[in-house]
């Protein structure tokens, strides 16, 4: 009888904070992740800088107002989290790329090159399967936009700088690696197409629009340094 008790008890508490859980702050609408299809990317192979094409799953998040892309990457698979304003400073880095392009003006220094457009904080998770529950890594990198060169072309680029692991298994002192993705105008303006706010509320099912919880919060256009070569 003690058993069937404390079972009882344990679900009710279980039960009702389940039901009285905040939703995440971020949160748009309380629908499942859905798929917006696939991209290429490029990435660097394995022990070399040559690059080779890659497909991303680009995934929406209404619950967190996020879209992650997921890759492999030297036999791991990634979940790349961008937010709303990862999003704007993503799209916006684009623009100045394809100015700078056009104006034959990327000359800067790898290292400054690869920070051009700006830094944000973002959000990975990974694991050796790519099913949610065996994505044990979660870390929050630096990521830097800008551009880089590889034989010969420039390509915008995102580098997900190494960070701590934080996920269930931190113990084991984990980091996950430096990521570089590479984008042509072409592939990058295909992503930013699927970044954009109006296209993700349009995937949402109408019920959901009519009780999705606005978020008012944003900065759509942040500021970003940009390094004139001395």
């Amino acid at each position: 009888m003690k058993t069937v008790m404390v079972s009882v008890f344990l679900f009710t508490v279980l039960f009702f904070s389940c039901g009285t859980a905040r939703p995440h702050p971020d949160m748009i609408a309380d629908v499942d992740p859905v798929s917006l299809g696939t991209i290429e990317l490029e990435l660097e192979k394995f022990l070399s800088s040559a690059l080779e094409k890659k497909e991303a799953t680009v995934v929406f998040v209404p619950r967190t107002d996020s879209v992650y892309l997921q890759f492999r990457f030297q036999t791991v698979t990634y979940r790349q989290y961008w937010d709303r304003s990862g999003r704007a400073m993503f799209k916006a880095a684009l623009a100045r790329y394809k100015d700078d392009y056009d104006a034959r003006n990327l000359g800067l220094k790898p290292a400054k090159a690869s920070r051009a457009y700006g830094q944000l904080k973002g959000y990975t998770e990974w694991g050796q399967l790519n099913v949610a529950v065996f994505l044990s890594g979660k870390a929050y990198p630096r990521m830097e936009l800008g551009y880089r060169f590889n034989n010969g072309s420039p390509y915008l680029t995102v580098l997900q700088r190494r960070a701590d692991d934080e996920g269930l298994a931190a113990t084991e002192s984990r980091e996950s690696l430096n990521i570089r993705t590479y984008f042509t105008r072409a592939q990058a303006t295909e992503l930013v197409n699927l970044f954009e706010q109006d296209y993700l509320l349009s995937v949402l099912p109408a019920a959901a629009l009519d009780k999705r919880i606005p978020v008012d919060s944003y900065n759509e256009t942040p500021a970003d340094a940009y390094t004139e070569i001395e």
